[in-house]
């Protein structure tokens, strides 16, 4: 705790507040409490100086018995300055300010979220300046493409290229048809090339089975000539076997020789 003397002195320089007309140190209730609070406090210098030279008590009990007496003078200074209203004053705007300053810190809080959030979208603002570039490089490239190869001229590449596309689905579309007006006629042909096959199919399976016919009836006929053949060797043999017998018997004396 303070001595009276020392508040007082830091109370005139100004040292709980600044300088000024709104000052509560400044105001003439608070100078006039604090000029009784040092004027008790000199008589209370004066009554010491004539009890230590008095010799009615000890130096170490005094200033204990000083020191119990200012923390009592100080307390009830300020309990005074604590029930004046211009301490409620000061603790009002001190609320005020403290309100102010966590509203201030609430504000820099959300700024900062607002400027991390701005730091994001021109991140991500970059990002698509970078894809966007990209984009226009392949663009570009792809026009070139279009000038050195297919012969575009531009500004249009896109009119150009769907009339390109365009022309070349028609052209597409001739050769699909005629493509398909040549498969049908090959079909036909085809078709027709089958069908002649099954005809000479059926025309030789025919020959073929007359061949058989005339086979198996050759192989008769040679059965036959065959069995001629053999007849005419079997007669053949008879016939010498009778001319033979014929020779004998014209060899042989007739009948009527031997009865003469």
């Amino acid at each position: 705790m303070s001595d009276p003397l020392q508040l007082h002195q830091s109370t005139s320089r100004g040292c709980l507040g600044p300088p000024g007309p709104s000052s509560w140190c400044c105001r003439p209730e608070t100078q006039q409490r604090t000029k009784m609070l040092f004027a008790w406090t000199q008589t209370f210098e004066v009554c010491t100086v004539d009890v230590l030279e008095g010799g009615l008590c000890s130096v170490s009990e005094f200033v204990l018995v000083k020191q119990k007496i200012v923390m009592k003078a100080s307390l009830r200074a300020m309990r005074q300055i604590d029930s004046s209203h211009e301490f409620r004053e000061i603790d009002s705007k001190r609320d005020q300010l403290k309100r102010k300053t966590e509203s201030i810190s609430r504000e820099i809080t959300l700024v900062k979220v607002e400027k991390e959030g701005i730091e994001h979208e021109m991140r991500k603002i970059m990002s698509m300046e970078m894809v966007r570039s990209d984009v226009q490089n392949k663009v570009r490239k792809i026009e070139n493409e279009l000038v050195s190869v297919y012969g575009f001229h531009g500004p249009s590449y896109v009119d150009e290229l769907r009339n390109r596309i365009a022309s070349e689905e028609k052209d597409m579309e001739v050769l699909r048809n005629d493509l398909t007006a040549s498969r049908e006629k090959e079909q036909n042909r085809m078709d027709a090339a089958h069908m002649e096959f099954t005809k000479l199919s059926c025309e030789a399976d025919s020959v073929s089975t007359a061949i058989e016919q005339a086979n198996r009836q050759i192989n008769a006929e040679e059965k036959k000539l065959q069995d001629a053949v053999s007849s005419q060797a079997e007669l053949a043999e008879l016939a010498s076997k009778i001319a033979n017998t014929e020779s004998l018997l014209s060899k042989l004396p007739k009948a009527d020789e031997q009865e003469d």
